[in-house]
């Protein structure tokens, strides 16, 4: 309750009061007259002190030991406290109150007014109001004595809102100066006598001098003579009239001497009266623009020259017309451009050609994928048929898409091509027609053209040999000599002519080429391949090998026949006394010898009789006979042995088969002995075997072909079948003489016998036979 009373007694005390008290009843001697007209004098000068401090529009406020004894209502309205709440309010809650970056001032010069030290009697400062927020006051303090002890009075001027516009300006024109010094483009200010007043970054880069060295620099320092009355005369028309200039060209020299072309718009720099004071201007360094237009103008100048004198024709097409053209174009096509321009450009298109150029056209206008290059047809305007050649790529005219197409005259280029086209037709008609083998390969030896020949002797198509390696279907024994024909042919330039060699065909098959071979020559006369002519020889080579080998044949046959009949004589008396003797009792072991003698005897006589037929010493008589029949009578013969080996024969006789003139009997021992031997093979090879046996007519011949599925034939062996004695057998199991005996009698009635075989996948025997006339 002393502390109330103690702040109520506080607050009732006036601003500049010295500390007295009005008299309370009782409580002092009554004063004298005099003294109760000064106290009245001084009460009313206090009352009009508290009126005028009640109604003042400034926060007045007595701080005296930390403490607010007095506050008017503008402090508490500036505070957002009520005058009891301030004068209720602690020391630290007093400091509180000042904003902690300016409490070390207010409090410092409050401490420093209190001791009587000199003191600023005016400053601003941040407050916090009750409510948190900061407001900016400008501080009217003085020392005084209240209540008979020092106090500080202070007089508080809210200038919140003064701050915030002065902030508000300190930022703009801070932007202001930002943007300024961040233009590409020089910012000046210049007085009425043409001297720099200011100047931004970007100006004194365009000169190369800084801003201190430009502010006060007249514009005749850096303005070429002959340039200062035409600038005068711009800054003197905008001085008179007001009205601003319009990137007005000009050139100015640097602080280093060297010249740059700018262009400057100047505005009329008025005071607050509306004076004009100077000028001030944004100026843009446009040398490089300048050079850049130059370039342009040049280059769009030997664009034109180069489009006017080009070889072919321009054209820009937008909107299915064209809207440029070269005068080449008008040469190509007989138009003029405002001709051309009056139609769709497909009207003057070939009408074969207009859908695919249209479409074309179009797709490019749409970024699909197309060719850029193509043929097409025009019709000139005499009516004349042009062939041009295209090359269109997409661009924007006049910032529309269009297309931009560049058109030769092919129409000579075309009629050679066709003219080549035909000769290389009758060429290939001629090659297609022609029996022989003809052939191109590149220097690495795979072919790159064959013609039908070429196919049908090796047994390929087409598309498989192109592209094959030579290697693939020559013979592994003449691949050496095949590389070496080539080789030499690259070597000297020179052709071969006349070198064989030997084909494997796709089936597996040999055969023989007769080629000759010349060197294949580009435009530069530099040789990048081959090209060669071969002719099938096969069945010539087969004709030479079997005169060869009846010539050989009919060597050994005399030979055999002298033989014989010199062997025959002694063998007859062997063999008749050995029988003689045998019926004799003779020892055991000695009669078991003389059995051998007869045996080996009679084997013997029986070679000698072999010889005999193979000399064809007995004189053949020949009929009409059916080979089918022939076949037939052996395979019953055989019918017994075949089934109990497990020789699964198949057969496929042609029934319209045309019969031979031969001898039956000698026909078929031919037929006895290939099947035999076919028989034995393949039971030797697996224990049992299929046997395939089929006839036809081919041509003027019947063909009979024995197939086993046996071991095969190896090529060494092929290469002696029909060679007397040659035998694969164990020795005393066969004579050797049986095939080369089929070959005798085949070649006596006129035929060919010959054998094909892939080794270890079985063999064929081929009987043919010339049809009786």
């Amino acid at each position: 309750m002393a502390k109330q009373k103690k702040g109520k007694e506080a607050s009732e005390k006036k601003p500049g009061s010295k500390g007295k008290r009005s008299s309370s009843p009782g409580s002092q001697p009554k004063p004298p007259e005099r003294d109760q007209q000064l106290q009245e004098t001084l009460r009313q000068s206090e009352e009009r002190y508290r009126t005028l401090a009640e109604q003042s529009l400034m926060g007045l406020v007595v701080v005296q030991d930390f403490r607010i004894v007095y506050a008017n209502r503008a402090y508490a309205q500036i505070s957002g406290y009520s005058v009891e709440e301030l004068l209720s309010v602690t020391p630290e809650q007093l400091q509180a109150m000042v904003h902690p970056e300016d409490q070390a001032v207010v409090w410092g010069r409050f401490r420093d007014r209190l001791a009587g030290k000199a003191a600023l009697p005016r400053y601003e400062c941040r407050t916090i109001r009750k409510d948190g927020t900061v407001n900016w006051m400008e501080v009217h303090a003085s020392r005084i004595e209240y209540g008979g002890k020092p106090a500080i009075q202070a007089a508080y001027i809210d200038i919140t809102d003064y701050k915030r516009a002065e902030e508000g300006l300190r930022q703009s024109e801070e932007r202001y100066r930002t943007v300024l010094d961040e233009m590409e483009e020089g910012y000046y200010e210049v007085d009425v006598a043409g001297n720099f007043t200011f100047v931004n970054d970007a100006m004194s880069r365009i000169l190369g001098y800084s801003r201190h060295e430009l502010i006060g620099k007249n514009y005749r320092t850096y303005t070429p003579e002959e340039q200062v009355k035409p600038i005068f005369e711009a800054y003197n028309r905008v001085y008179r009239t007001g009205e601003p200039l319009k990137w007005f060209p000009m050139t100015e020299i640097r602080k280093d001497g060297t010249r740059l072309l700018v262009e400057d718009s100047v505005l009329p720099l008025r005071n607050d009266k509306g004076e004009v004071v100077g000028f001030r201007g944004v100026s843009r360094n446009v040398t490089e623009r300048k050079k850049a237009e130059e370039a342009l103008k040049q280059s769009e100048e030997r664009h034109r020259q180069l489009t006017e004198n080009a070889g072919e024709a321009i054209l820009v097409i937008q909107d299915g017309r064209v809207k440029f053209m070269n005068p080449k174009g008008s040469e190509l096509s007989g138009y003029s451009i405002e001709e051309l321009a009056s139609k769709p450009f497909v009207e003057f298109i070939h009408p074969e050609d207009i859908d695919m150029v249209a479409d074309r056209y179009m797709r490019r206008l749409k970024g699909e994928p197309i060719p850029q290059v193509y043929d097409f047809r025009i019709i000139r305007k005499d009516g004349v048929i042009r062939w041009g050649e295209l090359n269109a790529v997409p661009i924007s005219w006049e910032y529309r898409p269009a297309v931009l197409c560049f058109m030769s005259d092919i129409t000579e280029r075309k009629e050679a091509e066709e003219a080549l086209r035909q000769s290389e037709e009758r060429y290939r008609a001629i090659l297609e027609r022609m029996q022989d083998s003809y052939f191109e390969v590149d220097l690495a030896g795979n072919l790159t053209f064959v013609n039908s020949s070429a196919c049908r002797h090796l047994g390929y198509s087409r598309e498989e040999l192109i592209g094959m390696s030579y290697k693939n279907f020559v013979a592994e024994d003449y691949i050496k000599s095949v590389f070496q024909v080539f080789n030499e042919v690259y070597r000297t330039g020179v052709a071969n002519k006349g070198f064989h060699w030997k084909t494997i065909r796709k089936d597996g098959s040999p055969g023989f080429i007769d080629s000759s071979v010349a060197p294949l020559r580009n435009d530069r006369d530099q040789i990048i391949g081959f090209s060669g002519v071969g002719r099938d020889i096969t069945e010539r080579r087969k004709m030479e090998e079997q005169l060869m080998l009846a010539d050989r044949l009919a060597s050994i046959g005399q030979l055999a026949a002298g033989t014989a009949h010199e062997l025959n004589n002694p063998l007859t008396a062997v063999i008749g006394f050995s029988d003689l003797l045998l019926e004799r009792d003779l020892a055991p072991d000695v009669k078991a010898d003389l059995c051998t003698v007869n045996q080996e005897a009679k084997r013997a006589a029986a070679i000698v009789k072999g010889l005999l037929a193979f000399a064809r010493e007995q004189k053949i008589e020949k009929t009409l006979v059916n080979i089918n029949s022939v076949i037939q009578g052996v395979l019953q013969e055989r019918y017994y042995e075949q089934r109990a080996s497990n020789i699964e024969v198949g057969v496929q006789l042609d029934p319209s088969l045309p019969q031979v003139m031969g001898n039956g009997t000698q026909l078929q021992k031919v037929f006895v002995t290939i099947i035999t031997n076919a028989e034995q093979a393949m039971l030797e090879a697996h224990g049992r075997g299929k046997l395939t046996i089929t006839t036809e007519q081919v041509g003027d011949t019947v063909r009979a072909s024995i197939t086993d599925d046996g071991p095969g034939i190896s090529p060494d062996n092929m290469k002696r079948l029909f060679t007397p004695f040659f035998t694969t057998r164990e020795v005393g199991k066969g004579s050797g003489l049986g095939l080369s005996v089929c070959h005798g009698i085949v070649t006596e009635h006129g035929g060919k016998i010959y054998a094909t075989s892939e080794f270890g996948k079985g063999a064929t025997f081929v009987v043919e036979l010339p049809v009786s006339k």
